[in-house]
Parts: C-alpha cells; sequence; structure tokens
C-alpha cells in the first residue's frame, strides 16, 4: 500500500505555548525588562485598556486587554531605558481580534520616538486564538521604552537585550500535506550582530529543498509605515517538499563564520494511506446539506456520515444544542452559526481533519413585509404620555403590526389638499425621531437577504445635512456604537451611504455615491435635488451584493459580506435601538427638518423589476403635488383645544397647581405639562417654595390629537419665603450632620445634600482618639448633590466668591488621567458640557472651567518653569480653592497658598442663568456634567464651603480658615482603610512619614536626603522613596534627625 505524507516543522529556538500549562516560563526571568510580564496590573498605557481574568478570556491568571481599535493600548514599560542601536529580543502570547483591528504589537520608545512593529503575514494570520509572538528589534532612539498592543489581548511579555550573534526563525509551524497538494511553504528568519559580511549557511534533510544562504542582519531593513515606525526586519526562506520522502533530520541555519551560532528546525512526517487521502479530498462541505438549500441556510436535518470507504468520520459540533453529531438540526428562534468539525481516521495511520461552517435558520420565518409604516390616523394613539403609530398591515405582512413611538420634537404632520392629502412624520427641529420599538429588533435579527425603504423630504434650510449622522434610519445594538462597539447599521441619504458593523466605524462594511445630489443653494448641474422635494430610497441586499435604489433608479452598489443576522448579539433577543432620524453614534446629528412616509422593511431582496409594483414614480408625484398644495394643513380642532387652556392668574403661586391632562369640550385632545424649572414646580403641578428667592417658571402646555402637536406656554411666579444671608458663610457640608443618604450643611440655612449611589461616609480617627466624618465617593458612580440651593447662590450672589474643600484621592487610583474626573459641578444640563463652572482633576490637570453661551474660560494650575499642567497629588489630603472677585480676577489656591490666578471676564451671574430657572439644577461633588466623562474615584473628601466674599492668601492661613492646621489634622489621622501617618515628636522635623497598604511613605524627600530603613530585629531595608514591606515596626532614619518609629498593618 502506498502512502504519502504530511510534513510538520516545529522550531526547537522558541518553546511556543498554546494551551496555560506552565502558564509563564520566560527565557530569562532576571534580564527581562517588563516588570510586570504577566500583566496582572493596568496598562501604563492609554483608552480602554483593561485587566480581564482567565474567564474572561486571559491566557493564564490575568492579560492585558484592549476593547477597540486604537481606542486605546495596553502597554507595558521596559524597566530600564533602552539604548540607540541596540537589538532586542521581544516576546509575547497574543489574541489577535479578527475585526479591522490592527494585528500587532510593537516595540517603541526612546528619543526620538519610535517602533518596530510586528505584523503577521496575512496570508498565514491567525485570528482569535493564542499564539506566541517573537522577533528582534533595533532601537531607532534612546530613552524610556514599551511594548504595547492595540486590539487584543496580550500575556507573558519579554524584552532582552541582544549582545550575542543571533539567528531567530520564527514561524511555529509549516505543514506539507499530500492532503491539500501544497508543497512550497516561506519561512521569515532574523538575525543580528552577527559580523559584517557574514551570511547565513541553510542545510535540509532529504526531501527538503531550498536556498543555500540567507542574508545576516537583516533586522535592520524593515519596512518602512511611517515617521520612526517600521515593521520588523526579516528574510524569507523558501522551502519545497517532494511530496514523497519519508524527511529524517533536521533544517539548519548557521552563521557562515561561526558554526556556534545556529538554529535548528526539527522535521516531523505525519504518514496517510491513499485511501484515506482519497475519501479527505474527496469530500465536500456540502456532501453534509441532505434536504437543505445551503450551508448557511439549515433549517432540516444534516447528513453527517459517519463512514465512507472504510474512513471512520467522527463528528464535533460547537453548539450540540442546535446541530448534535448525528445530525439532527433544533432551530432556535434566531439565527445560530454553528462550527462542524469532522476527524477522519483509519486503523495505522494519522488523522485528518476539516471544519465546516453552518448556520441554521429561525425556527419562524419572518413574513415577506415585516413593517410597513404610513403613519395614518386610524393607526395614531396617545398610550403613557407617548404618541404611538401602529405599522399598517400590507398584502405579505401576515396580520403583524408593531408599535412605535413619536420621540421629543417629532410629530404628524399633515400635507396637502383634500383628496390628496397624506399624514407624514415630522422630524422636527432638534432631536426628534420616531422609535420602532424593540419587537421589530427580533425580526432584523433574523435579516440576510433584505430590502429597506421610505420616502423623504428635506427642507431647503435643514441644518448640517453634511455633518456626521443625518441617518434615515438606524438598526443598533447600543445607542452610541462609537462607544460601546456593539454593531449597528445605518442608512445615510444625503451621501447615498449604507454602512455595517459588528463594532463601529472602525471595522465596518460601507459603500456610497457620495455626490448623486446637489445641495441648496442649488448650481443646476443637472443632478436631483436634495432638498425640497420628495424622494425614494430603498436599500437592497442579496447575499453579498448590495445596491441602492434613488426614485427607484439604482445608483450605486457594493459588496457587503455582512448582514443583520450577522450582528446579532448573544445577550439580545433582538436589535433593542430601531430608528428613524436618530444616528447611532452619541455626537452624530439627528435627521432634521426631514418628514418622512412609508417607511417599509422587508425579509426579501427586491430587484429593478420590483420597482413598478412599489408604485414609486406616482407615489413622489403624488407627495409633491401634496406639498405645493399646503405644505402643513393646520388642525382646526387642535388650534381651538389650544385657545381654551387657561390656568388662571399665575401671578402669586403660593400652592399647588393643577395641570390638566385634558381640556374640556375636546375629548380628542391629550394635554401633558414640561417645567423649566421641575423644582420649583413639576409636571404633576407640585410646588416647592423657594427658600431663597422668587421663582419664574415656564410651564409648557403640549396638547396632541391623532400624531400631532401644539404648545402654549404659561408663566408663574413663585415667591420665596426664605429670608437673605446674615454671614457670608452660605454653604458649609462638613458630614457632621448625616441622616441615611441626607446630609445638613451647618451654615446658618441648613441646606440638604444627597450622597448618590455608592457615596458614603467614611470615619477618621484622629490623634487624640476622635472621630470625624468625610465623604467617601467609592469606586463606581458615587457622588454627592449639593443641592438646589447652591445653585441659585451660584445664578443671584456669585460676585465675590470663594469655593473651598480637602480631597484625599488614593494613590493607587488609576483612572485619574481619564477625561472627568470632576472634583465639583455647577451646571445647567446634566450631560452636555454648555452653561457650567466646574474644577477638573482629570488628565493630568488641575483646572476651572467656566462655560456658557459665548464664554469658555479657564484658570490653569502649571508649573511655573516648563508651563506644563500639575497634576493633583495622591496619597495625601490636599485643599483646593477657587476664588473670582467684580475685579475680574479668578485665583485658585492649593493648600492655602496662590498657585494660579488671572483675569476672567464672566461671573456666574452674567453666563450661567437660563429663562425660567432660578439657579444651576446639577450642582455635585465627584461627578462631570460631561455624559461620558469619568466619575472621581477612590477619593474621600471633607469640609466644602462657599462663602460670598473672595479670600485672599491670609485668610487661609488662619484669618478666617486654618488651611494648615487643619491637613495637619487630615493627614495624622488614621485612614478608613488602615493609613497610620507618623510625625517625628521634633517640631522642626521637615518631613511626613506614614504607611498606607503596606507601603511606607515619606513626603518632602530631597534627592540629597539620606534615608535608612530597619526592621524591628535591626536588619536594613532598601528604600526607595515608597517601598512595600511586611507588617510590623520599622525605625526610620533621615539625615541626622531623630529615628522615627512606624507601625505598617
Amino acid at each position: 500500500m502506498k502512502r504519502f505524507y504530511f510534513l510538520f516543522l516545529s522550531i526547537l529556538v522558541s518553546s511556543v505555548m498554546f494551551a496555560n500549562d506552565g502558564c509563564f516560563q520566560p527565557l530569562d526571568a532576571a534580564a527581562n525588562m517588563i516588570l510586570d510580564p504577566e500583566c496582572n496590573s493596568p496598562s501604563d498605557g492609554w483608552g480602554s485598556s483593561s485587566v480581564v481574568t482567565e474567564a474572561q478570556g486571559a491566557y493564564c491568571g490575568n492579560s492585558g486587554h484592549v476593547a477597540g481599535n486604537w481606542a486605546g493600548v495596553y502597554q507595558k514599560n521596559t524597566s530600564s531605558a533602552l539604548e540607540l542601536d541596540a537589538v532586542y529580543r521581544v516576546r509575547a502570547m497574543c489574541w489577535f481580534y479578527n475585526d479591522g483591528g490592527a494585528t500587532m504589537i510593537a516595540l517603541g520608545g526612546g528619543t526620538p520616538y519610535f517602533e518596530i512593529r510586528y505584523y503577521e503575514n496575512e496570508a498565514e494570520q491567525e485570528y482569535e486564538v493564542w499564539k506566541q509572538v517573537e522577533y528582534l528589534a533595533p532601537s531607532l532612539g534612546d530613552g524610556n521604552g514599551n511594548v504595547y498592543i492595540p486590539y487584543g489581548l496580550i500575556d507573558n511579555v519579554e524584552v532582552y537585550k541582544v549582545v550575542d550573534p543571533i539567528i531567530l526563525p520564527f514561524t511555529k509551524k509549516v505543514e506539507f500535506s499530500m492532503a491539500d497538494g501544497e508543497f512550497a511553504k516561506v519561512l521569515y528568519v532574523q538575525s543580528a550582530n552577527l559580523p559584517d559580511g557574514d551570511v547565513i549557511k541553510v542545510t535540509y534533510p532529504a526531501g527538503i529543498t531550498g536556498p543555500a544562504t540567507l542574508e545576516a542582519n537583516t533586522i535592520l531593513q524593515g519596512d518602512y509605515v511611517d515617521a520612526n515606525n517600521y515593521r520588523y526586519g526579516k528574510d524569507e526562506l523558501e522551502i519545497q517538499y517532494d511530496g514523497t520522502t519519508d524527511v529524517t533530520g533536521k533544517i539548519r541555519l548557521e552563521s557562515s563564520n561561526n558554526s556556534e551560532v545556529f538554529a535548528e528546525i526539527d522535521v516531523v512526517i505525519y504518514k496517510y494511506s491513499q485511501e484515506l487521502l482519497n475519501v479527505y479530498q474527496a469530500f465536500e462541505d456540502e456532501d453534509i446539506l441532505g434536504g437543505n438549500y445551503a450551508l448557511n441556510e439549515i433549517d432540516t436535518d444534516l447528513d453527517l456520515m459517519t463512514n465512507i470507504s472504510g474512513i471512520t468520520l467522527t463528528w464535533q459540533s460547537s453548539r450540540e444544542d442546535v446541530i448534535a453529531t448525528d445530525g439532527k438540526v433544533t432551530l432556535q428562534d434566531l439565527a445560530v452559526t454553528v462550527t462542524l468539525t469532522v476527524t477522519f481516521s483509519k486503523e495505522g495511520d494519522d488523522t485528518l481533519e476539516k471544519t465546516i461552517i453552518v448556520r441554521t435558520l429561525p425556527s419562524e420565518p419572518s413574513p415577506y413585509e415585516i413593517a410597513i409604516w404610513k403613519f395614518d390616523s386610524e393607526n395614531i394613539s396617545f398610550e403613557n404620555g407617548q404618541v404611538v403609530v401602529t405599522s399598517n398591515e400590507g398584502e405579505y405582512t401576515e396580520g403583524v403590526t408593531y408599535k412605535g413611538t413619536i420621540k421629543n420634537e417629532a410629530q404628524i404632520r399633515v400635507i396637502g389638499d383634500e383628496g390628496n392629502r397624506f399624514n407624514v412624520l415630522d422630524l422636527g427641529e432638534g432631536r426628534g425621531y420616531f422609535d420602532m420599538g424593540t419587537e421589530i429588533g427580533k425580526e432584523v435579527y433574523k435579516l440576510d437577504d433584505y430590502s429597506a425603504g421610505a420616502y423623504f423630504f428635506v427642507d431647503v434650510d435643514a441644518a448640517n445635512i453634511d455633518g456626521h449622522g443625518n441617518f434615515l434610519w438606524t438598526f443598533a445594538n447600543s445607542e452610541s456604537i462609537g462607544d460601546t462597539q456593539m454593531g449597528g447599521i445605518f442608512i445615510r441619504p444625503t451621501s447615498v451611504k449604507y454602512e455595517i458593523t459588528k463594532t463601529h466605524w472602525g471595522g465596518a462594511q460601507a459603500f456610497e455615491k457620495g455626490d448623486y445630489f446637489q445641495k441648496y443653494p442649488f448650481p443646476e448641474d443637472g443632478r436631483p435635488k436634495f432638498q425640497g422635494e420628495w424622494h425614494h430610497i430603498l436599500f437592497v441586499q442579496q447575499g453579498d451584493l448590495a445596491t441602492i435604489y434613488i426614485d427607484g433608479d439604482s445608483v450605486t452598489s457594493g459588496t457587503v459580506s455582512l448582514s443583520p443576522m450577522d450582528i446579532a448579539r448573544p445577550e439580545f433577543t433582538g436589535m433593542p435601538y430601531n430608528w428613524i432620524g436618530r444616528p447611532c453614534y452619541a455626537s452624530d446629528n439627528y435627521m432634521q427638518k426631514t418628514l418622512v412616509y412609508d417607511f417599509r422593511l422587508m425579509s426579501i431582496p427586491l430587484t429593478a423589476d420590483d420597482m413598478a409594483i412599489l408604485d414609486i414614480e406616482n407615489t413622489l408625484a403624488a407627495l409633491n403635488l401634496a406639498y405645493e398644495q399646503n405644505p402643513n394643513v393646520p388642525d382646526d380642532v387642535l388650534e381651538a383645544a389650544l385657545a381654551a387652556l387657561d390656568l388662571g392668574d399665575l401671578n402669586n403661586v403660593e400652592s399647588d397647581l393643577t395641570l390638566p391632562g385634558s381640556v374640556d369640550g375636546y375629548d380628542d385632545v391629550t394635554v401633558f405639562w414640561s417645567t423649566s424649572d421641575p423644582l420649583i414646580i413639576s409636571e404633576d403641578g407640585t410646588v416647592n417654595k423657594p427658600k431663597l428667592y422668587d421663582a419664574t417658571v415656564t410651564l409648557t402646555a403640549h396638547l396632541m390629537r391623532n400624531g400631532r402637536k401644539a404648545e402654549k406656554e404659561f408663566i408663574a411666579t413663585v415667591p420665596t419665603d426664605g429670608t437673605p444671608f446674615e454671614s457670608t458663610l452660605v454653604v458649609h457640608y462638613d458630614f457632621s450632620q448625616v441622616d441615611g443618604k441626607t446630609v445638613t450643611d451647618i451654615a446658618e440655612k441648613g441646606f440638604q445634600g444627597t450622597m448618590m449611589n455608592d457615596a458614603k461616609i467614611a470615619q477618621l480617627k484622629l490623634e487624640d482618639g476622635t472621630s470625624l466624618n468625610v465623604l467617601d465617593l467609592g469606586n463606581g458612580t458615587g457622588y454627592f448633590d449639593l443641592g438646589y440651593e447652591i445653585g441659585q447662590i451660584m445664578y443671584n450672589e456669585a460676585m465675590d466668591y470663594t469655593l473651598s474643600v480637602y480631597f484625599y484621592i488614593d494613590e493607587d487610583y488609576e483612572e485619574l488621567g481619564n477625561a472627568g474626573n470632576f472634583l465639583w459641578t455647577f451646571s445647567n444640563w446634566e450631560t452636555e458640557g454648555n452653561g457650567h463652572l466646574v474644577a477638573i482633576l482629570g488628565q493630568g490637570q488641575q483646572r476651572i472651567e467656566l462655560k456658557g453661551p459665548g464664554v469658555l474660560e479657564n484658570v490653569e494650575v502649571r508649573d511655573i518653569d516648563t508651563g506644563n499642567y500639575l497634576p493633583a497629588e495622591k496619597g495625601r489630603w490636599v485643599h483646593f480653592a477657587f476664588v473670582q472677585s467684580v475685579d475680574l480676577v479668578a485665583s485658585v489656591y492649593i493648600d492655602g497658598l496662590l498657585v494660579a490666578e488671572t483675569d476672567i471676564f464672566n461671573l456666574p451671574p452674567f453666563f450661567l442663568p437660563m429663562d425660567g430657572r432660578i439657579g444651576t439644577m446639577y450642582n455635585w461633588i465627584g461627578r462631570s456634567c460631561y455624559g461620558n466623562d469619568s466619575y472621581l474615584r477612590q477619593t474621600m473628601i471633607y469640609d466644602f464651603r462657599m462663602y460670598t466674599e473672595a479670600f485672599l492668601e491670609d485668610d487661609f492661613q488662619g484669618d478666617v480658615m486654618d488651611v494648615p492646621a487643619t491637613l495637619e489634622m487630615l493627614n495624622s489621622a488614621t485612614m478608613p482603610s488602615g493609613l497610620i501617618p507618623v510625625r517625628s515628636d521634633n517640631s522642626d522635623f521637615p518631613y511626613h512619614v506614614y504607611a498606607v497598604d503596606g507601603k511606607i511613605m515619606i513626603d518632602n524627600l530631597m534627592e540629597r536626603d539620606v534615608v535608612s530603613v530597619y526592621d524591628m530585629f535591626g536588619r536594613k531595608i532598601d528604600f526607595a522613596r515608597h517601598a512595600t514591606v511586611e507588617a510590623g515596626i520599622y525605625l526610620i532614619k533621615i539625615n541626622n534627625y531623630p529615628a522615627v518609629k512606624l507601625m505598617v498593618k
């Protein structure tokens, strides 16, 4: 019996691990330049990096993780500086995502900054498997270095300086198989530090042929990427197997000048009989179809054969609940992709495997027409305070309808004269949109080949039509896929663009026509006018071909391999966010001043021949005529109800108001209310009398009838029953007066604030044995709501004023470099950064920002010499104060000392006030007014104050506030986590010695200071400013001062 051979090459020079047995086995643990090679600590890099556990996919223990392509890097710094022109050996276990990201790791650093990047050969790229990357990189600069990955997982990071000559082949496995008939392969080889003029000799065992020599030191010849960035340099060794020889021996790569510099590659032969190869090579994926039409359309049992001509076939399934190993198929609610692995075996032979990817269809197919929304009056209802529009029944909807909701400024508009009148969706001028609901999302997840279309009309004065967003419809897995990277779909008429992605724009498949329409003011170049005319847009996908039709004509097409079915997520039962007019990127533009009619979603791909069935030409003619006849037919009943609605005299509101939900005599008109200041008059009419100042509140009645809206405003004045302040200390939270989550301030008015989420009270143990309450913001979304009254003071009395607080940021807090980390916030908006006064500690800054309409001013704490930002200190109590005066001078004080001062031409009473409010409504400690910012975490707060006078430096030094004494008290206290600061009895002792979580800490050290640390047995302990030690008692001697005794817990 003739035998054929399968060749396997395994490299001896590196130990490649595909399982986590043995976990980390470095080449030389002592010489490794990476301090945390097993990635147990957070990244030294930036962005969305984190540490994941084995349960979350880590290689062994913990691994570094980066969620998005260049949204961040997981980085590990080298323990010492890289040397110019030196060679380094980089090793790491890597898991690269197959989602459009950069499949590489890089060695970078130095001055100037450089990178040597490792890229996988594209033809041999392996995704989403753990593999060891190993390569040589020359340093093109000198200075601190790092190894990073931008898109995937990394673990077991090693960097070594290479001094001796080295030859490094790093192809992990080469296979020559009679099963696939490929007998030519490429090995990649690097070398460095070989003598000038040297070459690498290559010898082969019988049956293997290839070049006799390779160039030496090819590491220096990497491909240019961009400024100071290169791919790793390598040489390619093309080898050939004769296909018949039973190979024995090794491939040897050897320096021609030094035989002791070499690398060897083992050769292993796997043997196959002709019978096994015949069955394996003849087997086609489609052989398993049985009664199914295609591998991606499985809806009945598969034919998983177990024996062919004496060859045994053994099956494995990635989802046995969907496809069992005997081929039985159990359909699920949604489509499921299943990996089937078949092993071909025969006694005495090695085995061969094939992998087959199949997809089962949903158990209940979608009707041809899934949903039709024409916004007819009979389909409009008012439910739970919202305008609901039920989809139309069509010839092929099979009686199924869906309920959508009109949101924000969107409403129903009627256009045309009697006999040619249409109800259309008016998206409005703000953030109006139509929410198609979650039920239709279940059908979206079933879509493979499909069609979606709608008629639309954009006003000639619509703003930002070419800006980001302007999506006519959106199907998405989150409200902001730019942040969550969970995938979505949209159509953008202005550029005739379609896009689908499993993540966000970085991994999207898209195509667009671009300049199909002419925009207002129209150049009259013959192209269709985008604004001022009705158009129809239709998207069709059939297989990998996608087409966009405008007004019934095919105008652009592209290859799109993803379908809605492909971006379904297992945590959802359907696409959760399905909208008309709203983008799936949080900062993008809504589609404004746009009318929409007859949105349709179909589970079949329409063709050019089907355009006549849709009757697009006649419908467009009727819509354009209707808009010309009357672009907005008034609702006489709604106008009459609006005139009849009255609340009486609102000039002196002393008690709760009755805000009616209907209008007498107009039963089909519904009323709901909004208020400019819900803290004074709520939407249900409850009145809370202001404690400080008279309030003027705008109450807006929103009348609705058949989805159409009208509004009427009422101005209400609510007088205060409060009295003027007797002191300039107007707010003072020392956190001593606590009842549950409520904290009462100890200034004269007794305002109340609230600890939100995981914010709580913690206690410090003072040196005299007493306790002191402080606010602990926690490690999540904790913050302190200061209450509405301080916002009213900002509107009315913040001409000369001082804001003051003490804070302690844990030295282990790793997120202070993120955007956000606001110490305090006084804002008109909860999640929009416009109209505020904030203190920012994030991104390595200490900065005050004042922002309002036409106003943006900052007071920044910077180093006097370098001009760089001075970051907030961690690991000790810090006092921070901001002062602004009518003299238009703004100042920042830290620890009672002036550190920044500038001219500021805007005071809060001038740029903050909004009509209908008497103060900023969002007044917080520890939370930002920007929606995506980080909360200030792992931080304690003490003694927040506001004065209506502008302090000077002396006022912080004991005249009004004794900041140094308070800091002495706080920094000498025992912290809730067991921190025990220690001070010498010597009053002249200039240092602060204390312990934090097992570390000896010394503040105020200078480079010239000599520190000696001894344990209780008299043994000297190595110390480098912050030293981690075992629990016990230690003596710390600094210069010639008396020794300080310190207990470390």
